[in-house]
């Protein structure tokens, strides 16, 4: 039962950093839009010393971070409902996020090791909650051994864990 709270604290904890990771950079760069527009419309500048409305570079960077947080809090969602979905021959996830899940999970036992991430994307037909108890089982597996650096894989086929360099 123990074991079973601490997953569940870890997963809590894994769940609520990642979102207000997203929210921060989602919320951040609507900061930065609503400072750029209200420095248009005043034709004007932002805030900095002789500077003239934003450019319209800085505007579209601004909606690309929002639309990047926005998918971050999508993929934390999904990942979550994966580990509980009922049918295992649906579509899983990206195997980037059972990554991240697996190494937040694993990340107290993962102190002074070096982790390497080489991420394609991808979507895996296996179920989210066997990805990642795999992917915790190959982290364990290496650990034991000793090994001082991690490298952590996606790709078609799911996650890949194996010794570092």
């Amino acid at each position: 039962m123990l074991a079973r709270l601490e997953a569940a604290a870890l997963l809590s904890s894994f769940v609520v950093h990642e979102l207000n990771n997203a929210l921060t950079e989602a919320s951040g760069n609507l900061e930065l839009l609503s400072d750029d527009i209200g420095a248009l419309e005043a034709g004007g500048p932002r805030g900095e010393a002789g500077r003239e409305g934003p450019d319209p570079g800085e505007l579209l960077l601004s909606i690309r971070g929002v639309e990047h947080g926005l998918v971050g809090i999508r993929g934390v969602i999904a990942v979550v409902r994966g580990l509980y979905r009922a049918d295992p021959q649906a579509p899983g996830e990206d195997p980037r996020l059972v990554a991240e899940l697996a190494l937040a999970l694993a990340k107290p036992d993962l102190e002074g090791v070096t982790i390497v991430r080489r991420y394609q994307r991808a979507t895996v037909y296996a179920s989210p909650r066997e990805a990642v108890e795999q992917t915790l089982r190959s982290i364990a597996r290496l650990l034991d051994e000793g090994v001082t650096s991690i490298e952590v894989t996606t790709s078609e086929r799911g996650v890949a864990v194996e010794r570092g360099a």
